[in-house]
């Protein structure tokens, strides 16, 4: 019997060597990066925030070399700087043996400036965790009127100094071929 439960313990799945790829900035949303600190304090997270008005949806990714990782659709609400949000499905999982992922019923994170803190409460699986994230970039949103053409600027007058430079390949490199300065101004007829 010994024998066979050591034969099971190698036949397992090999556990996660590195990180999934990281979510994709979302066009008008926020990216932010970090780290929660419970049940396995070895946890990467990478959030994407949607926000209208004080509504707010996205995705966060779980992801550990330890417990395995997920992806979860978020929905919940901003009031000043508090974003309090819930999981509404874990869309999905790849748990490691001997793990398991529960839904996170609340987090609660204060935005400072381009960071989040605060913490999630899981009910089912009896886990709450400090988080701490720091935002990665915006993605611009999409652009739905009409382009509007830059005007050009009009040349500006000089002084009448100029100065021209060209530059020719040769064998692989460039050549200053020479710069010219021309200066212009008024000739007076001198008299004696």
């Amino acid at each position: 019997m010994w024998f066979t439960l050591a034969a099971l313990a190698q036949v397992q799945a090999p556990r996660l060597t590195e990180h999934p790829e990281a979510l994709p900035e979302q066009a008008g949303c926020d990216r932010y990066e970090g780290t929660a600190s419970g049940n396995d304090p070895t946890v990467r997270l990478v959030v994407v925030l949607c926000e209208e008005g004080s509504a707010v949806t996205g995705q966060l990714q779980w992801s550990s070399l330890v417990s395995g990782w997920n992806v979860r659709d978020l929905e919940g609400g901003r009031d000043g700087d508090v974003y309090t949000m819930r999981d509404v499905a874990i869309v999905e999982e790849k748990a490691e043996p001997g793990w398991r992922f529960c839904k996170i019923d609340r987090y609660s994170l204060r935005r400072e400036g381009d960071a989040m803190q605060g913490d999630y409460r899981s009910l089912v699986c009896n886990d709450t965790a400090q988080i701490a994230l720091a935002r990665m970039g915006s993605a611009p949103a999409p652009h739905d009127g009409p382009v509007e053409a830059t005007p050009l600027e009009p040349p500006q007058r000089s002084s009448g100094l100029c100065s021209v430079a060209s530059t020719v390949p040769v064998g692989g490199g460039l050549v200053l071929l020479g710069a010219l300065g021309i200066r212009t101004g008024r000739r007076t007829a001198t008299s004696k």
